[in-house]
């Protein structure tokens, strides 16, 4: 799942929680302490437990807000068909970061490249956009500067100024396929944006390498993320053979395995 998915799945998560936080008190009465007048059990719950579920609803929502659930805006175009003949190896043996520099001549200026995603790469770093078997294709995300949070002015009397509000964070997506290059525009807000990162040192063939050192196997399809988290120094590769238990974290200062789970059970 990539971040986008992530995101669209926690503003619909946010919608669900705001719509059960009102639910919940709605049902608050003041009567809810109150012993049931029959003897019988209360037909609802009380006030210190509906408290509790409104403040943890609440706690959840902002959590979410705070890594950016929301996208305020999103605009798609249609495939530009054509552009995969000009990718070097097209369209049998697709290299995934040969399409960045045709992304990139669409981004406008001051954008920054936030993360490559590319998926069922072969054993040789390529992507196969003819199969039938599988949807090969590469997704390249950038992202602008964060728009400043409007601030109160002093000659504003109180009860006029503006409530601070959290920054906007425009986006580019291009996604590379059989069908052209798609592009998708949108503006999440949050407290959390992804960070930008350089051109990937390593080639997805190496990163590939990589992983057949660490024990994946020839002849396989993997879906290879390029990123960098807000706990690293540096930018890094995600790699995964669906359904296996061959999942690495490989640098992209090195070209080498850094981390690996457990070989024990199925990653799903």
């Amino acid at each position: 799942m990539t971040y986008r998915d992530d995101r669209r799945a926690l503003h619909e998560r946010v919608a669900a929680l705001t719509g059960e936080i009102e639910q919940l008190r709605a049902s608050k009465r003041p009567t809810d302490d109150a012993p049931p007048t029959d003897g019988g059990a209360p037909d609802h719950v009380s006030a210190p437990r509906l408290d509790l579920r409104i403040a943890g609803a609440l706690v959840l929502v902002v959590s979410l807000v705070g890594v950016g659930a929301y996208a305020m805006s999103a605009e798609s175009s249609e495939s530009v068909p054509g552009i995969l003949a000009r990718v070097p190896g097209s369209p049998m043996a697709v290299d995934p970061l040969a399409g960045l520099a045709l992304a990139f001549a669409n981004v406008p200026a001051g954008y920054a490249l936030t993360g490559i995603d590319a998926w069922h790469v072969s054993d040789d770093g390529s992507i196969d956009m003819t199969s039938t078997a599988y949807r090969g294709r590469v997704e390249y995300n950038a992202a602008g500067a964060p728009t400043a949070s409007p601030e109160a002015s002093s000659s504003a009397p109180l009860g006029a100024r503006p409530s601070p509000t959290l920054s906007f964070v425009p986006e580019e997506s291009f996604t590379l396929d059989r069908a052209g290059l798609a592009h998708s525009r949108s503006q999440p807000f949050g407290l959390i944006t992804p960070p930008r990162v350089p051109r990937p040192h390593c080639s997805t063939r190496e990163v590939w390498a990589a992983a057949r050192t660490a024990g994946a196997p020839a002849g396989a399809v993997a879906h290879l993320s390029y990123a960098q988290s807000r706990t690293q120094e540096a930018p890094s590769w995600s790699f995964e053979i669906s359904d296996t238990p061959y999942r690495f974290e490989i640098s992209d200062l090195t070209c080498r395995v850094e981390s690996k789970p457990s070989l024990h059970a199925p990653v799903r």
